[in-house]
């Protein structure tokens, strides 16, 4: 599977959330409406497409362009020059699904929407409204959600959406005084273990550079530098 055929895959969990405004081979643009940059993102774009498509999409703000190998070398230019800033270098990275030894820790179960909101709002420092919106969007698929615990205290966040033989995963996400500490390695390897189960051939996720690091630990492959811009 080539990068772009991988993006492509990934694009498509984001569209069974909500319809892409633009949803072809040249350009993925996915405009949910909730007001973060990391739900309105321009995903891949060709340079030839990208100012018409900027026409249909610029009252659209905040809103991220995604940045990488799969776009024109030429476009980055054109999107500083329409205001977008960098914000984030991140990585498309994927795990092909297999048998494995996985680690455990804590007590992993579905999750309780309100303290899942609490830990995305702690970690993420993403308000109620956008929570609520974001978890309408899920809604919207088969996404399973789950918390980690320790002594009883839901300590993290994980999401696995399902789509097809691929699986998307998001909202790892662990409070900042149990971080470094194993859970977050334990809720991947969770999400892990339920894509065995559910017969997904492949999972995929967006990750910081440093978060990078923790998934090749465990199994992952990057499939392509990401430089996400942002015009708010």
């Amino acid at each position: 599977m080539t990068p772009l055929d991988l993006l492509r895959k990934f694009e498509d969990i984001y569209q069974a959330m909500f319809p892409a405004t633009i949803n072809e081979n040249d350009a993925f643009i996915w405009l949910s409406g909730i007001p973060h940059p990391l739900f309105n993102a321009v995903m891949h774009c060709k340079d030839k497409h990208f100012l018409q498509c900027l026409k249909q999409i610029e009252v659209q703000t905040p809103l991220s362009f995604w940045d990488h190998s799969e776009n024109d070398s030429t476009i980055i230019e054109t999107v500083k020059e329409k205001g977008f800033n960098f914000a984030a270098h991140c990585s498309l990275v994927s795990w092909d699904v297999k048998n494995f030894n996985s680690i455990k820790k804590g007590i992993i179960s579905p999750a309780k929407m309100d303290d899942f909101k609490d830990i995305m709002k702690a970690v993420f420092h993403m308000n109620s409204s956008i929570l609520n919106q974001l978890i309408i969007l899920m809604k919207n698929t088969d996404a399973e959600n789950y918390l980690i615990y320790e002594k009883d205290k839901p300590i993290g966040t994980g999401t696995l959406i399902p789509f097809g033989k691929v699986g998307g995963v998001f909202n790892i996400a662990v409070l900042p005084e149990f971080q470094k500490k194993g859970y977050g390695t334990a809720i991947i390897e969770f999400l892990k273990q339920r894509a065995i189960e559910l017969n997904i051939e492949k999972i995929i996720l967006l990750t910081s550079s440093d978060g990078e690091k923790l998934y090749r630990k465990v199994g992952f492959k990057k499939a392509l530098d990401v430089k996400i811009y942002v015009k708010t």
